[in-house]
C-alpha cells in the first residue's frame, strides 16, 4: 500500500469541501438549498449506494468480516464517548460537558472515510464503512442524544435510527444477497443479448441505482463544505475548551480505539484486517458536521459545536494521515 494514498486522497476530499465552502460563502447555496441538498444525499443518493454495495459484495463467505464491521463501528463510538466523558470531567465546566463528550464521540463516520476506504481496500473497504454505519447510527440516536439532552425518546430512535433509509437499504441489500447469491451481477446482464427479459429489467434497475449512488461522495463533500460555510464562527460566547475537544476527537479517541483493538486481540478476538483498519480510520476522523444540528436540536452548546467542527475538520487534513499511519503501523507490528 503506497504511503501517499491517504494524504493524497485526504487532500482531494478537502478540495471538494473547499469548493462547497466557497459556494456557500458566495451565495450559490443558502440555508434552504443546503438543507435540501442534505436531504437529497441522505434520502436519494446514499440508499442506492448502500443497497448496490451490499448486494454486490455481501456473501456467506464474507460474513465473518462483515459482522466484525457491524460490531466494531459501535465499539469505536462507545470508546470515543467514554474518552469524551473522561476528558470532559477534567477539562471543561459542567455546563459544557455533555456537548464535549458528544463531539468526541461522533466522528465523520461515512462521507469522509468512505472514499479513502475505497481507495485503500476497494469494495471490501466500502462495505466495511457502510456496515459500521448501521451500529453508529443506532448509538448516535440512543446514547448520543441521551448524552446531549439527558433523556431518550423512543419515537426518535425508531424514526431516525431504525427507520433510517441508509440502514433499511443495508438490511434489504444484505437480505437479497443472502437469499439470491449472485444478484449483484445483475447490473452487468444488460449487455448480454441472451439474458431473459426479467433479468434485463433487473439489470437496468440496478444499473440506474448504481449511477444514483455514485453521486453520494462528490455531493456529500460539497455538502460538508456548504454546511461548514454556514457555521457562525463569530459567536460571542467564548469557547474556552475548544482546543481540548479538538485534541480529544483527533488524538485521544483514536488512541483509546487503538487500545481497544489491542485488548480485543489479547483476549482472543481475531478481527479481519479490513474492518479493523477501516474502523481505525473512522476513529481518526474530525467531528461530524451534523453534530451542530444535534447540539441545536437537543440543547447542546451550539457555539462550541460549530467552532470545534470547523477547526477539527481543518486540522484533520494533517492529523488523519499521520494518526491513521501510526495506528496502522502499530496494529501491523502486533497483529498477524
Amino acid at each position: 500500500m503506497h504511503s501517499l494514498v491517504v494524504p493524497a486522497k485526504t487532500a482531494t476530499l478537502f478540495l471538494l469541501i473547499a469548493a462547497g465552502w466557497i459556494a456557500r460563502r458566495r451565495g450559490y447555496f443558502d440555508a434552504s438549498s443546503t438543507r435540501a441538498l442534505g436531504r437529497f444525499v441522505v434520502d436519494f443518493c446514499l440508499p442506492p449506494l448502500v443497497f448496490v454495495q451490499m448486494l454486490s459484495t455481501v456473501s456467506r463467505a464474507t460474513w465473518q468480516q462483515d459482522r466484525s464491521s457491524l460490531a466494531l463501528g459501535g465499539l469505536v463510538m462507545l470508546v470515543a464517548l467514554a474518552s469524551g466523558w473522561a476528558s470532559a470531567r477534567l477539562l471543561t465546566p459542567p455546563e459544557s460537558r455533555p456537548t464535549f463528550a458528544f463531539l468526541v464521540a461522533a466522528p465523520n463516520w461515512i462521507y469522509l472515510p468512505l472514499p479513502i476506504a475505497q481507495a485503500l481496500y476497494g469494495d471490501d473497504g466500502v462495505r466495511a464503512v457502510l456496515l459500521s454505519n448501521v451500529s453508529v447510527q443506532i448509538l448516535l440516536w440512543t446514547l448520543g442524544v441521551a448524552t446531549l439532552r439527558g433523556s431518550l425518546s423512543l419515537r426518535g430512535v425508531i424514526d431516525n435510527s431504525l427507520l433510517n433509509p441508509g440502514i433499511l437499504s443495508a438490511a434489504v441489500g444484505v437480505l437479497v444477497a443472502w437469499v439470491v447469491p449472485g444478484a449483484g451481477a445483475w447490473k452487468t446482464i444488460t449487455a448480454a443479448p441472451d439474458a431473459g427479459l426479467l433479468l434485463q429489467g433487473a439489470g437496468i434497475v440496478l444499473d440506474s441505482l448504481s449511477m444514483a449512488g455514485s453521486l453520494t461522495i462528490p455531493l456529500s463533500l460539497l455538502l460538508i463544505g456548504a454546511q461548514l460555510g454556514s457555521l457562525d464562527m463569530a459567536a460571542r460566547r467564548t469557547c474556552r475548551c475548544l482546543p481540548q475537544v479538538v485534541a480529544a476527537r483527533l488524538l485521544l479517541a483514536p488512541a483509546a480505539t487503538l487500545g481497544l483493538f489491542l485488548a480485543l486481540h489479547a483476549i482472543g478476538w481475531r478481527i479481519p484486517r479490513v474492518p479493523l483498519e477501516v474502523c481505525a480510520l473512522i476513529s481518526a476522523m474530525p467531528i461530524a458536521v451534523s453534530c451542530t444540528v444535534f447540539a441545536e436540536r437537543f440543547g447542546g452548546d451550539v457555539a462550541l459545536s460549530a467552532r470545534a467542527t470547523f477547526q477539527s475538520t481543518a486540522v484533520s487534513l494533517v492529523s488523519v494521515p499521520v494518526v491513521f499511519w501510526a495506528m496502522r503501523s502499530i496494529l501491523g507490528r502486533v497483529l498477524p
